[in-house]
């Protein structure tokens, strides 16, 4: 059990320093949703949501672009 809660631990470092990069490397859409059940379930997925958003408003180009398509995968991203 301490292993798998020090791999969640693990996850969340890596998902906060880099989330867009985080998602769009994920093998399909099921771990896309297995970790949005997971961060609702741990109430961070609004942490998330809103760094990609920050990146959308202010990120350069290519990091707008990154945060653009992780949010379309996790399907919050409407044109």
């Amino acid at each position: 059990m301490v292993t798998l809660e020090l791999g969640v631990l693990n996850m969340y470092d890596t998902l906060e320093a880099a989330p867009a990069e985080h998602i769009l490397g994920m093998g399909n859409e099921g771990e896309v949703f297995g970790l949005m059940s997971e961060l609702t379930r741990s109430r961070r997925l609004s942490v998330i949501v809103r760094q990609l958003n920050e990146a959308v408003l202010d990120g350069e180009i290519d990091e707008r672009d990154r945060a653009i398509a992780a949010l379309s995968r996790m399907g919050l991203w409407f044109e």
